[in-house]
């Protein structure tokens, strides 16, 4: 009807779906408006759904107005719309299946509306030209790879309603710089921000119990500060990260499993707070120069570090001393402060009232009561 392909969903509810002409999924071309009702047979119909494939390879789509009438918008929807520009998602849909926009390569701009729960796997995969996309404060599911293979993308903040997280959902996005994590996650999931060549630094929230496999392989962080929370770090979850330079381990990170540091090449300070050497594999560190890096540990713990697999292999196992000194952090001429955290290896801004952890610019650290 007017260009545009119904399926019946409910006689009773009268309600349809947006589908596609017969099997042939390229039905579409131009700009399409679809209407929040129609009338068939006499009988007033509401358009509830976009339909799974409906706009699938309408690679001519150049705009479409989704009316506030539609809840869902289903799989493979709008796949492969290679000359979509931008997508504007009513309040009234709440869930987006999987595949919807794969590989619409020209998808600039979204407007996910105020509504959205799910986001389903793979849903913008390939977004390649996708620079940035609020995610509203309704969205509490997101799917594997939901955002992976955007290279375009720089920022992306999760806001605290977000619970559940895909593996792989960040995957290659190689312009991202800025990350805003939901305070309610419990993990860093698999392969969540591998290849996230320009991501320097990020704050992980103190909810996180556990960091996954391959979490940020062969991505650009410098730094990266595992809070307290954290018990146990899976294989390879740093693997590669050839411009990482500081580590700072919670004190309650009990495992870091095979090849988690394996090829940081150009780390030179790790600094573990738990008084009792987590267990570490023989390869955890492996490509790391265990002369060029040291490793700080709590008072009383260097030779428990200096004893355990994994460890043993570093040259220089270090105490974080006790010190008290100006707020200026400076201890001689030559050395100054490059970092301050807390006690829970927080990163401040400025050191702060009580007992500080201080990082000098000659590489040693302690504890700084101020």
């Amino acid at each position: 009807m007017d260009g545009i392909y119904y399926n019946i969903l409910s006689s009773t509810d009268r309600t349809v779906e947006v589908t596609y002409k017969d099997t042939d999924y390229n039905s579409y071309s131009g700009e399409v408006s679809i209407p929040d009702k129609l009338t068939y047979s006499g009988i007033e119909f509401t358009v509830t759904e976009i339909g799974k494939y409906a706009f699938y390879e309408s690679t001519g789509l150049s705009s479409v107005k989704i009316p506030d009438s539609v809840v869902s918008i289903n799989d493979k929807s709008f796949m492969f719309c290679t000359g979509l520009t931008e997508i504007k998602i009513p309040d009234s849909v709440v869930s987006i299946g999987e595949d919807v926009f794969w590989d619409c390569g020209y998808l600039k701009k979204v407007d996910l509306g105020n509504s959205v729960v799910t986001i389903g796997e793979y849903a913008f995969h390939g977004c390649s030209n996708l620079a940035g996309v609020i995610i509203p404060n309704s969205v509490t599911t997101i799917g594997p790879s939901a955002f992976s293979m955007c290279s375009s993308l720089q920022s992306i903040a999760l806001p605290s309603s977000v619970t559940s997280i895909g593996d792989n959902m960040f995957e290659e996005c190689t312009s991202l710089t800025s990350v805003i994590l939901s305070e309610s996650l419990t993990e860093i999931t698999e392969y969540m921000f591998a290849s996230c060549t320009s991501l320097k630094t990020i704050d992980i929230p103190k909810s996180v119990t556990h960091i996954s496999l391959n979490a940020f392989s062969d991505s650009g962080l410098e730094s990266i500060v595992i809070p307290d929370e954290v018990i146990r770090i899976e294989p390879s979850a740093f693997y590669g990260c050839l411009n990482m330079k500081e580590v700072m381990i919670g004190k309650s990170v009990m495992n870091i499993r095979s090849g988690v540091f394996r090829n940081c090449t150009t780390l030179t300070s790790i600094t573990s707070l738990n008084p009792d050497a987590p267990e570490c594999y023989s390869d955890t560190f492996t490509d790391v120069n265990k002369v060029q890096c040291k490793v700080y540990v709590p008072e009383g713990s260097v030779d428990a570090y200096k004893a355990a697999e994994g460890w043993k292999e570093f040259l220089f196992i270090e105490p974080i001393s006790d010190s008290g000194v100006d707020e200026t952090g400076v201890d001689a001429e030559d050395v100054t402060a490059v970092g301050y955290y807390d006690l829970q290896g927080v990163r401040l801004d400025a050191p702060a009232k009580g007992v500080n952890i201080v990082v000098y610019s000659d590489g040693t650290r302690r504890k700084v009561v101020l």
